[in-house]
């Protein structure tokens, strides 16, 4: 245990001057360390000071494998981690096969990196990443680490980054890369989910109806009508029921979009694949949808 003093721990710059002491006490330990969690939590003995306890993971153990679930106790002012491993230049996606060109430590010009995150029961947030090579940046932290660190302490994350018509339209994508060859227009709908949803309605879509069935189904499955749906089921692919209960509606989002490609990933993909018209189709339809399809 570290004693620091401890005026409130809701003040950012006192949440900064920890990740800062934190970072400090990391540097002499090399840049292939384990990950670790951290705590801070109040002195008991005496109210005025604050101690931050550290964790060492298991070789091999992502802190969000335990941060997942996870319910802080009451008496903890904040929760971070310690994460160690490679950056890299942004590499780009074979999303046909689900693969990477290259993965960041396989990069020519990867670094190691240290990244320090912490969280307080208000919700701030502050982190620091230290390249080997000396450089050092304090931006936002954004991620599912700082996600699950939000709601290990009970505090909201940022609220979903779209709406679900583009969740429905990546999953779409992704099945018209798969699809034979020459398929028709209204064998591409079929594969939409509003597709599906319609027919459990008792109704037919038609070929043209993809756009407004498609802007229907996001209006009546918001995130968070999605997430409570899953919460319901005892099989889902998309979340496990209780880890969508402890999820908010932005971390869900962010979880489930971040199974699949990025649609701009997708449609570059696609225009290998597809006709000019098909593919313009394709745009026309996610324009429809508010989504951003590149086109024109």
């Amino acid at each position: 245990m570290i004693p620091a003093p401890a005026p409130r721990l809701a003040e950012v710059d006192l949440l900064d001057r920890l990740v800062t002491l934190v970072d400090a006490a990391s540097t002499g330990e090399g840049w292939f360390q384990p990950h670790r969690l951290v705590m801070v939590e109040t002195d008991r003995s005496d109210p005025s000071v604050v101690l931050l306890g550290q964790r060492a993971l298991p070789e091999g153990v992502h802190p969000l494998d335990h941060l997942l679930g996870f319910r802080a106790p009451d008496q903890w002012l904040a929760l971070g981690a310690v994460c160690f491993g490679w950056a890299a230049p942004s590499t780009t996606a074979d999303v046909r096969h689900g693969t990477t060109s290259e993965c960041p430590s396989a990069h020519p010009e990867r670094r190691r990196v240290r990244v320090v995150t912490l969280v307080d029961r208000t919700g701030n947030a502050c982190a620091t990443a230290a390249l080997d090579d000396g450089t050092v940046t304090d931006e936002p932290p954004q991620g599912a680490v700082v996600d699950a660190l939000r709601r290990c302490l009970g505090v909201p994350t940022p609220p979903p980054p779209t709406t679900t018509a583009e969740l429905f339209a990546v999953m779409w994508l992704q099945r018209l890369l798969s699809a034979p060859r020459g398929i028709s227009w209204a064998e591409a709908a079929q594969g939409h989910p509003a597709s599906a949803w319609l027919r459990s309605l008792g109704r037919r879509p038609g070929v043209d109806d993809l756009t407004t069935a498609g802007r229907a189904l996001a209006d009546t499955l918001d995130w968070r009508t999605l997430r409570t749906s899953v919460v319901r089921q005892s099989e889902t692919t998309l979340v496990a029921p209780e880890l969508a209960a402890w999820m908010d509606d932005g971390m869900f989002a962010r979880w489930v979009l971040a199974n699949y490609p990025p649609l701009p990933a997708l449609l570059e993909a696609l225009e290998v694949i597809l006709a000019p018209a098909f593919l313009g189709r394709v745009k026309r339809t996610l324009e429809g949808w508010a989504l951003k399809s590149g086109a024109g």
